[in-house]
């Protein structure tokens, strides 16, 4: 907490100073020391995160990562669900993926601009998203990490085992859904919305099947669903999302299916891959 308030000072969305934060602050300064912050850390900073991090949308969610035992046992026991997201191949891939979502909110906040605001874009060169003010490009974070939650190391279309790790013998490819041969066919840069981008493997990404052909309709229904995942669980990428499909879930489910129709008509052909792994998505 303290690297990222060296860097970007604004740490919460709560009006007004917030002393933990002021401390990470004066830790990074060298006006406080590492047992101060320790001690702050464990006695006030999780007061509100604790109660508050199993919870979405106003819901509380089915599976618990660590039980509050703070009144009992003066602490938290961690449960064996985190133990398993831990352990699975893609656990590896959580710290780059936590990194990235921080970013997407932190560069909101050094532009100030509120994150309803912050339309993310996608560099197709770099692979990289970015956001863009009085006409000048800023990249925030690799498109790989950002998009890996919702996929949890799986290719999105044939289910194959990925990683966003680029020394990983089976690194990511940032993908577009629809292909994006389609830029050039009238569809301009929408192609490279958020919402058209996708994880995938190196054989569904290098397949000459796919390439330039329309993602089936199950397909179609994967990526609404993933549009949504995004929107519902209050991702960082929420409101990009929103801005490039539409405000209402009738409003965006329209617009796939009238993209996924000018697509066929333009490319004709369609693709559906072969499953490699258990659907998971």
């Amino acid at each position: 907490m303290a690297a990222h308030v060296a860097h970007t000072p604004k740490q919460s969305t709560r009006n007004g100073r917030v002393c933990y934060f002021d401390l990470c602050q004066d830790y990074s300064q060298g006006k406080a020391s590492k047992d101060e912050l320790v001690a702050y850390t464990v006695k006030r900073a999780f007061n509100d995160v604790i109660d508050r991090f199993h919870v979405i949308n106003g819901q509380k969610v089915d599976k618990k990562f660590y039980v509050d035992e703070r009144k009992t046992n003066k602490g938290i026991r961690l449960t064996n669900e985190l133990r398993q997201l831990v352990l699975e191949q893609s656990g590896a891939d959580l710290t780059p993926e936590i990194e990235s979502r921080w970013n997407l909110v932190e560069t909101a906040w050094g532009l100030r601009l509120s994150r309803n605001l912050v339309a993310v874009g996608h560099d197709f060169d770099t692979g990289s998203l970015i956001v863009t003010k009085n006409s000048r490009r800023k990249n925030v974070t690799s498109s790989r990490n950002a998009l890996n939650g919702y996929q949890r190391g799986k290719c999105f279309f044939c289910f194959d085992h990925i990683s966003i790790r680029h020394n990983h013998p089976v690194v990511a490819h940032v993908d577009h859904f629809f292909p994006h041969i389609l830029k050039s066919d009238g569809f301009g840069e929408l192609i490279n919305g958020v919402w058209n981008l996708v994880l995938s493997c190196p054989t569904c990404n290098g397949s000459g099947e796919k390439g330039a052909n329309v993602p089936s309709l199950l397909l179609l229904h994967r990526i609404s669903r993933r549009n949504e995942y995004l929107i519902e669980s209050n991702h960082p990428l929420k409101e990009t999302v929103i801005l490039q499909t539409g405000k209402s879930k009738k409003t965006r489910h329209e617009f796939l299916q009238q993209t996924y129709n000018f697509a066929q008509e333009t490319l004709i052909n369609v693709w559906h891959p072969i499953a490699r792994g258990d659907p998971t998505f």
